[in-house]
C-alpha cells in the first residue's frame, strides 16, 4: 500500500461505509474511524509492522489491518468473532481488493493461534477484546509480541485530560477513582495510575464476584442497573466517579447512590463529554461535576 496520509487511508473505509450503510450498522467501529487522535497514535505505533506477519485481534472495520499494510506488513491474519462484523469486514476487504493481503478468520482468538513469528496487534473496545487481549498477554507459552501493551493506547489518549481534570479536582482530595462500565474504566484507570490512587469498577449486573451491592434506575429507553463489590472501599473514602459521557444523568446519579450505599463519599464527577441539551447535570446538581467538552 502506497505511503499516504492517515486520513486518506481511513477514507477508503469511510467511503465504503457511506455506500453500504443500509446493509450494516457500524456503531462503535464508525466512531473509531473518526477518532483522529487515537488513530494517529496507532498509525505511529504500527510502523513496527514493517516486513512482519501480523495478527489483528478483532478486525472490526479494518483500521489496524489497513495501517499494518500501510507500514509494510507482509500479510495480516485478522480474527473477528462477531458474525455481523465479520460479514462487514469481508465486504470491506473484497471492495478494496485486499483479499491476498488480509486473511479474515471468523473465530475468537486464543493464545498460540496463528503463525508463531507473528506480531499481534489489537484494539481494546469491550469485554470480548479484553478477554482476547489478556489471552495474548498472559499466556506463558506464547512469547509473541503484542502491541499496544494493554491500556497503553488508552492511557496515552488520557494524558492531557487527566491534567485538565485536576485543574478542577486536586489529587489530595481524592482517595479512589470509580469507573462506570465501560469507557469510564479508561479514564479512571489513567487517573489512578498517574496519581497513584485506587480504582474501582461500577459494573452491569452479573459481572462482579463476591458480595455485591446493586442499584436500579430508569433511562429514557428503559431500566438499567449498576453493581459494586460490597467491600471495595473503606468507610469515608473519597471517590471521584469517571465516565466518558454525561447525557441525561441517570447513570451518574445511580453511580453516586451506589458509592454512598457502601459508605463512600462522592467528591464529584469527571466526564469527557457533556451533552448540554439533555441537562444531565441537573440530576447530579448536589455534586461537583466537570466535563472536558460541552456539546
Amino acid at each position: 500500500m502506497e505511503e499516504q496520509s492517515l486520513q486518506d487511508d481511513l477514507s477508503q473505509i469511510i467511503s465504503w461505509k457511506a455506500t453500504h450503510h443500509h446493509d450494516f450498522s457500524m456503531g462503535t467501529h464508525w466512531n473509531m474511524l473518526v477518532d483522529h487522535p487515537r488513530n494517529q497514535f496507532y498509525d505511529e505505533l504500527l510502523k513496527e509492522c514493517k516486513d512482519k506477519v501480523v495478527i489483528d485481534v478483532g478486525f472490526g472495520a479494518g483500521i489496524l489491518s489497513m495501517l499494518a499494510l500501510k507500514h509494510g506488513a507482509k500479510i495480516v491474519y485478522a480474527y473477528e468473532m462477531v458474525h455481523q462484523t465479520y460479514l462487514l469486514g469481508k465486504h470491506i476487504i473484497e471492495s478494496l481488493g485486499l483479499e491476498d493481503k488480509i486473511i479474515l478468520i471468523h473465530d475468537k482468538f486464543f493464545k498460540s493461534m496463528g503463525p508463531a513469528d507473528a506480531l499481534i496487534i489489537h484494539e481494546i473496545i469491550g469485554g470480548a477484546i479484553w478477554d482476547e487481549t489478556l489471552m495474548c498477554l498472559n499466556g506463558t507459552e506464547d512469547s509473541r509480541k503484542v502491541i499496544p501493551h494493554i491500556f497503553s493506547a488508552d492511557i496515552y489518549a488520557m494524558q492531557k485530560p487527566d491534567d485538565i481534570h485536576f485543574e478542577k479536582f486536586h489529587p489530595n482530595d481524592v482517595d479512589v477513582f470509580a469507573g462506570i462500565e465501560s469507557r469510564g474504566f479508561i479514564l479512571a484507570c489513567a487517573l489512578a495510575l498517574k496519581y497513584n490512587k485506587g480504582m474501582i469498577l461500577l459494573r452491569k449486573p452479573g459481572k462482579l464476584p463476591g458480595k455485591i451491592v446493586k442499584t436500579s434506575y430508569t433511562l429514557e429507553y428503559g431500566k438499567a442497573s449498576l453493581e459494586i463489590q460490597r467491600n471495595t472501599i473503606q468507610k469515608g473514602q473519597r471517590v471521584l466517579i469517571c465516565d466518558d459521557l454525561l447525557a441525561t444523568g441517570g447513570t451518574a446519579k445511580a453511580a453516586a447512590k451506589l458509592i454512598e450505599k457502601i459508605d463512600g463519599i462522592v467528591v464529584g464527577f469527571a466526564f469527557i463529554i457533556e451533552l448540554l441539551e439533555l441537562n444531565g447535570r441537573a440530576k447530579i446538581k448536589e455534586y461537583r461535576s466537570e466535563s472536558l467538552v460541552e456539546y
